[in-house]
């Protein structure tokens, strides 16, 4: 039975997948994110080459009116909310349902956020009442996390991004972090936990130090800027699902030093 579920499961993250695709490209100028539609010409895709994935593999990923060809980011995006779906359901599966579908939900939302900011555009003020709504739902549907937990995590995480915003702004006389990022971190630590929080902040820290490291050493990518809140959400579907544990390891860790 199981494998059903899980066979169910990488259908619908695949599905969700290519929903997250248009709205990655039209949330930002506030267009309806669906139909699915070619991004030269605008013409609706077909229910069969909904999913680039699909369309890839029946070599059918050139549009039939213009002829532009899908980009393979596209098929990236829907294998990997498949992917993290299941990891999630591996995860939460002795959870409530409730549970579930709001780790479903979030990590959608993380992936929609994370290639808006990457992309340099802007992401709808909404976005940020959504993870809300699911962190306070998630309040009914998983006992395990009191809200006591909860504020304080809202309070570490957007309190530490609001303070790196201050030191930044008034050492460099810049922006080194957005406001974005401080209402990303905020609401993210109501919806996991000041734990998960503050596994989400060294996490993505961590990510962003590798990658900026990695991409500074090719020559014309030295002085680009990257918005860390593509960085906080990786770190933020990493620790939803594996925070406390990390978290454990990482005292665990230091506490041999």
């Amino acid at each position: 039975m199981e494998l059903v579920y899980i066979i169910a499961t990488l259908i619908a993250g695949l599905l969700v997948g290519g929903l997250l695709n248009e709205m990655i490209y039209r949330l930002p100028s506030g267009e309806i994110p669906f139909p699915r539609r070619c991004r030269e010409c605008g013409k609706a895709y077909s229910l069969s080459d909904y999913l680039s994935v699909v369309a890839g593999i029946s070599g059918r990923n050139r549009c039939d009116k213009c002829g532009a060809l899908r980009k393979r980011r596209e098929a990236i995006i829907e294998l990997a909310n498949a992917f993290l779906w299941l990891l999630s359901f591996l995860t939460f599966r002795n959870s409530t349902i409730g549970h579930l579908f709001i780790s479903f939900a979030a990590i959608s939302t993380y992936i929609c956020i994370g290639f808006i900011e990457y992309d340099g555009k802007k992401l709808p003020g909404w976005i940020y009442l959504f993870l809300l709504a699911l962190g306070i739902l998630d309040i009914f549907c998983n006992g395990e996390l009191e809200i006591k937990e909860r504020i304080i995590g809202a309070l570490l995480g957007g309190g530490f991004f609001a303070l790196s915003y201050a030191v930044c702004y008034i050492l460099l006389k810049k922006e080194g972090l957005g406001w974005s990022d401080v209402k990303l971190m905020a609401v993210s630590g109501f919806l996991m936990g000041w734990q998960a929080s503050c596994m989400t902040i060294i996490f993505g820290t961590l990510v962003a130090a590798v990658i900026l490291a990695v991409v500074s050493m090719r020559k014309g990518n030295r002085n680009k800027e990257y918005p860390f809140s593509a960085f906080i959400s990786i770190g933020a579907i990493v620790s939803m699902m594996y925070g406390e544990a990390m978290l454990r390891a990482y005292i665990r860790l230091f506490s041999i030093f």
